[in-house]
């Protein structure tokens, strides 16, 4: 059985409370996505076998089951129609969410009291 340090119990515990306010206040926000409106990836834009030197560039894909095809990650109501482009700037006419703003359910902190 693992004993977690204090640091690691705070973190948990803070987490917790976060992830539960915002269950809370948006019970409709994307399970896909977390109410984020998409997620970050790292990929590597070399070509394999080139002689370009390999390194990651970040990227956004937007969710495929909320902000792509027009509704709201945060309550789950239609923020546009379906086929228009998301606008990183658009507000939900409902709660306010924009895609600029990058908030939803934070990662669970991670932890190392195993190692």
């Amino acid at each position: 059985m693992i004993k977690h340090t204090l640091e690691c119990n705070l973190n948990m515990d803070i987490w917790e409370r976060s992830k539960a306010r915002y269950i809370y206040n948006y019970p409709a926000y994307c399970r896909t996505c977390n109410g984020w409106g998409g997620q970050w990836d790292q990929y590597d834009p070399s070509p394999a076998g080139s002689e370009v030197s390999p390194g990651f560039k970040t990227r956004f894909t937007l969710c495929p089951k909320c902000i792509e095809i027009g509704v709201c990650p945060r309550c789950g109501m239609t923020m546009r129609e379906p086929d228009e482009e998301a606008d990183i700037d658009e507000a939900c006419p409902f709660c306010g969410y924009k895609l600029s703003d990058m908030e939803g359910i934070p990662d669970e902190p991670e932890c190392t009291c195993d190692e």
